[in-house]
């Protein structure tokens, strides 16, 4: 996945003006597919105000869907900007550092292959879900659940997989990790890159999305 690099820049609204001169859409189109008034968007744009959770979010799905960049990443990164104005969105301080163990141990297990811990650091009852038409596809409700389809994940991917992480954002209550996967199935090679968006409590994850960069190459490669 192909982040924007919103961090470049100081404020939310240097984010959302270089955004929106990236994905061509006017700050009219903005405010109604948003569902705002236009003088909210340009508060938004001119760092007057701060949008509230809930319209942040829209707003990261409307220029995720110009640009074609994963919304949840775009929201996380978009989250960071907040300033002290925010309504409860922005990790800043103690409250991101909340988490810094759970994604610290989560990138370690992944980058070594221990998956045991890996396994540890979900809820019991964690809910993975995985898109596509292949033997992973589903909801996979329980830790027992999200044990099994990772262990298949594993068992297909054939001799020595190997994850590589490429990027971590991570607030209060969500972390997004970049993935890279190699793996080799007799003379198959594959080189698959996707994201997981993880929703935390209490330093563990209670869901998570499994989001293929190609979703037909995943499925061709797990079927």
């Amino acid at each position: 996945m192909t982040s924007p690099g919103v961090l470049a820049v100081e404020t939310l609204g240097e984010a959302l003006r270089l955004l929106q001169s990236r994905a061509g859409i006017n700050r009219d189109d903005m405010a109604r597919l948003v569902g705002v008034s236009n003088g909210a968007i340009s508060n938004y744009f001119n760092d007057v105000s701060a949008p509230s959770a809930s319209v942040l979010r829209r707003i990261a799905n409307v220029l995720g869907k110009q640009l074609k960049t994963n919304p949840a990443v775009l929201w996380i990164e978009l989250g960071h900007l907040l300033d002290d104005r925010g309504v409860g969105y922005a990790a800043q301080g103690d409250r991101r550092r909340r988490h810094d163990h759970l994604v610290d141990e989560m990138h370690r297990s992944l980058t070594v292959g221990d998956m045991e811990t890996f396994f540890d650091l979900h809820t019991e009852d964690v809910v993975v879900h995985v898109p596509g038409s292949n033997p992973l596809a589903g909801d996979h409700k329980g830790e027992q659940a999200a044990r099994q389809v990772f262990t298949k994940l594993m068992e297909l991917a054939g001799d020595s997989p190997r994850f590589e992480v490429h990027d971590i954002l991570a607030n209060e209550g969500h972390t997004v990790l970049l993935l890279g996967l190699r793996a080799r199935r007799g003379e198959e090679y594959v080189h698959l890159n996707f994201d997981l968006v993880c929703h935390l409590r209490d330093g563990k994850v209670t869901e998570m999305w499994v989001n293929p960069e190609d979703q037909y190459r995943a499925d061709a490669f797990w079927s």
